[in-house]
């Protein structure tokens, strides 16, 4: 019995709150809050405040002659007086279009000094009432901007070829310079050429590709054109193996005849362009040491002659030898 008396009790009581809010006496009371707190809130507007706030600025600048080394400054902080309505606006940044200023004497001028620009920056505020700044002024870091062209420059002698194969005739570069532009100080700094590299090892056959153009040294550099196009032909060696006698030579008082070598005969790898072995003559290759550049320590360069004309290179094992001299030999 208990237990229904008091739900019966909390029934009637929710009851009597939604009577209550049907009621006209209700919605009287929340109409007169309602207005009692514009009331207050419009006589608050209407008093004198003073507030610290940003005004947005734009820092203008003929920017086909000058660069920011750092991003320039983009708002004046300061503290100003007014009342309510006009503060509110400036507050919450509400349809403010920032303040163009163009400071002068670029690079040289390093400081964006606000008091300056106080006639403007007062117009700007218009109803409210500048008091003071919270900084006086900001940093500036402008450089000249500059352009510099350089050649591209490729190494052949460092690209990475499979054994066996060479680089034809044919080598294509587009384009053949580059075009920087950027802070003067950096292009100052920059090599009088772009060095361009394959990172590609054994290549082995003919090549046709892009490159983008690395320049780690700043983001504030840019380069035309962004890409490199390079083509050449591949082509293949053909080796050719002889084996042949080391002759001693002498056109000075050195006699051949009482000299001996550590080594009598040489292995030669010649190397042909393809298909130009078949005309080669081989019969007239000579290997030879002279005893004329005869050291103190005997050890003589092995020299070739006669090769074909078709010989794209060669190897000779082994490169030089040792010469003893028999008992009649003279130093």
């Amino acid at each position: 019995m208990k237990g229904q008396g008091k739900g019966k009790g909390l029934k009637l009581s929710w009851s009597t709150i939604v009577s209550w809010g049907k009621s006209k006496n209700l919605r009287i009371f929340v109409l007169c809050f309602f207005v009692a707190l514009v009331f207050w809130g419009l006589k608050s507007l209407n008093k004198d405040y003073q507030t610290n706030i940003n005004m947005p600025i734009r820092v203008v600048y003929n920017d086909s002659a000058f660069i920011p080394l750092d991003p320039p400054p983009e708002e004046i902080p300061m503290r100003v007086s007014g009342y309510g309505w006009d503060l509110i606006r400036w507050t919450f940044g509400w349809k403010i279009d920032p303040l163009e200023i163009e400071p002068d004497g670029l690079p040289e001028n390093q400081l964006l000094i606000f008091p300056k620009y106080s006639e403007r920056i007062t117009g700007k505020l218009q109803d409210l009432k500048l008091v003071d700044y919270l900084n006086s002024d900001a940093p500036l870091n402008f450089d000249f901007l500059d352009r510099k062209t350089v050649p591209i420059y490729f190494d052949s002698t460092a690209l990475s070829l499979k054994e066996g194969y060479y680089l034809e005739p044919g080598l294509v570069i587009m384009p053949d310079s580059l075009t920087f532009m950027g802070p003067k100080s950096l292009l100052e700094n920059l090599q009088d050429h772009y060095t361009l590299s394959i990172p590609i090892d054994e290549i082995d056959k003919d090549f046709s590709s892009s490159f983008s153009v690395q320049f780690p040294h700043s983001e504030l550099v840019s380069v035309i054109p962004e890409e490199i196009d390079i083509s050449f032909p591949v082509g293949k060696w053909s080796i050719i193996e002889r084996t042949i006698g080391i002759e001693i030579r002498s056109a000075g008082k050195r006699d051949p005849e009482q000299w001996t070598l550590s080594s009598q005969r040489a292995s030669l790898s010649i190397r042909f362009l393809e298909g130009a072995e078949e005309t080669a003559e081989f019969d007239s290759i000579r290997a030879y040491v002279s005893l004329d550049v005869l050291g103190l320590d005997s050890l003589v360069q092995v020299e070739i002659e006669n090769l074909p004309k078709e010989v794209g290179g060669f190897e000779v094992q082994p490169d030089s030898v040792k010469v003893r001299g028999n008992g009649g030999a003279s130093s």
